[in-house]
């Protein structure tokens, strides 16, 4: 992946820096190549986008407009900056209203309903979804309609975390939909990284160590064919859980699971999510406590709770700002 950034930054250079307008095959080619939304350096790709989004629109490009968003939308979402993403979200399902195109529209709302759950909103995001999955069947195309359901799928399990049959079911239908995808869909080894992820979750806290072992396997299979940094960290934290909780048998248990937490702070970092962090910070001072690293111990707990004051006021400005633009909308 990283010589497809390299390659994807020096072509960008030579065409951002042309006074020639792009093209609509120059602006596809560039966004091929950054399909992730999740690579190392997020401020330099979000410009990237930004810069498609006006080449795109100087020739009425609806599509390559269309797609610069939902990677600017995904981009404020991850980072848990939600600064205009209402402004980018209405741009983007009309935009895909004028051409008729249901698969990004449905991801539109998809996308909706995950800010939305991040927020702790979730009456409003479970009726959103509910209304949109009702619309994948109108995506023509089957790879895609497949895709969405697997999307929409993912977004169902982050509503019903706390309900362990819903979790377990929808998991399972995403895994089974991820399955029917054809070898050419890119996407397919990190929707099925991801699906096993869930499940391995569930078994977690059904304290099924077999079957956690098992979807961790999975996991293992395709982890070297994604750079997904939400997967990642997920594995490696359950990882190091795993290890920690069931494999104290062996001698360097402590050393071991640590590795992998600190594999997942890494890639948490990357990916500029305080959440996840968040999740990390206690696990990690528990591991120096063992190991009887008290200074190590102290030094997580701390920025665990200088992180957690940082999120809780970072939300409440956000969550206020939705409602006052909700009252503005109904006023309209």
């Amino acid at each position: 992946m990283r010589k497809i950034y390299m390659v994807f930054f020096v072509f960008y250079s030579i065409v951002f820096y042309s006074q020639k307008q792009w093209s609509e095959k120059q602006i596809d080619s560039i966004q091929n190549t950054i399909a992730t939304t999740n690579a190392q350096n997020v401020d330099k790709i979000e410009a990237v986008c930004t810069e498609l989004y006006y080449q795109s629109k100087q020739i009425n490009y609806k599509k390559g407009q269309i797609e610069a968003l939902l990677r600017k939308i995904a981009f404020k979402i991850n980072s848990r900056n939600y600064d205009d993403v209402e402004q980018y979200l209405d741009e983007t399902k009309k935009l895909s209203n004028d051409i008729q195109d249901y698969f990004y529209l449905t991801k539109a709302n998809a996308m909706e309903v995950s800010m939305l759950s991040h927020l702790q909103l979730h009456t409003k995001a479970k009726k959103k979804l509910d209304e949109n999955f009702k619309l994948i069947p109108k995506i023509e195309d089957i790879g895609k309609r497949r895709f969405m359901e697997t999307y929409y799928y993912a977004r169902y399990i982050n509503l019903y975390q706390n309900n362990k049959d819903s979790l377990q079911y929808f998991s399972n239908q995403r895994l089974k939909t991820a399955l029917l995808l054809p070898d050419t869909e890119a996407s397919k080894p990190i929707i099925i990284v991801s699906s096993a992820g869930y499940l391995t979750h569930y078994y977690f806290h059904a304290k099924k160590p077999k079957q956690i072992d098992y979807y961790l396997k999975v996991q293992e299979k395709y982890i070297d064919k994604i750079d997904n940094l939400f997967d990642l960290i997920h594995y490696h934290k359950r990882k190091a859980e795993y290890i920690f909780d069931y494999e104290k048998n062996s001698k360097d248990y402590l050393d071991r699971s640590l590795y992998h937490f600190k594999k997942a702070e890494k890639y948490a970092q990357q990916y500029k999510n305080p959440e996840l962090l968040e999740l990390l910070y206690p696990e990690i001072a528990r591991i120096y406590e063992d190991k009887n690293e008290i200074d190590k111990q102290v030094y997580y707990l701390n920025k665990y709770t200088k992180l957690t004051d940082s999120i809780k006021k970072k939300n409440t400005t956000a969550v206020a700002n939705i409602v006052y633009q909700d009252k503005q909308k109904s006023y309209v």
